[in-house]
């Protein structure tokens, strides 16, 4: 299962980032191929978030097309949304511990114990997820 990071579909949808051309193919790719794909919640409200924002984006969304957005996402039928399960902030816990730290990190625990328990890989640019040693993460644009 691929479990996006929100930094990867900010890249995809913006037209202005260096890392929109690399991004939107692998995005496109991974909407389409044979994976199932894993959703968090976190995620989709960071995108509308993010992406609505003036301070964030040189040309912002409007909140139609960044909510459009994320419903094709979710409403795709290779799309699972993520829900924790019962032990997810031990989950959590034990990640941030592994890594030493929480503050900053902990949203990313968060993503990183979703996808620990779907059996996913998180698929994100940011190298934090390397803090971690127990989950799987790949950075799609360094292939």
């Amino acid at each position: 299962m691929i479990v996006p990071d929100v930094n990867l579909l900010l890249y995809a949808m913006n037209y202005d980032s260096d890392q929109h051309e690399a991004a939107w193919t692998w995005w496109e790719s991974a909407q389409h191929g044979p994976e199932r794909i894993g959703l968090a919640w976190s995620v989709i409200t960071a995108y509308i978030r993010l992406t609505t924002s003036p301070v964030v984006m040189p040309r912002p969304l409007s909140v139609e097309q960044a909510t459009a957005d994320a419903r094709s996402w979710t409403e795709s039928p290779l799309t699972d949304m993520l829900v924790p399960g019962s032990e997810h902030l031990h989950v959590m816990e034990r990640l941030l511990d592994e890594a030493g730290n929480g503050g900053e990190l902990t949203s990313d625990a968060h993503l990183a114990a979703l996808a620990m328990e779907n059996a996913g890989t998180v698929f994100s640019t940011d190298h934090d997820f390397a803090r971690f040693p127990s989950i799987r993460w790949v950075n799609p644009l360094d292939r």
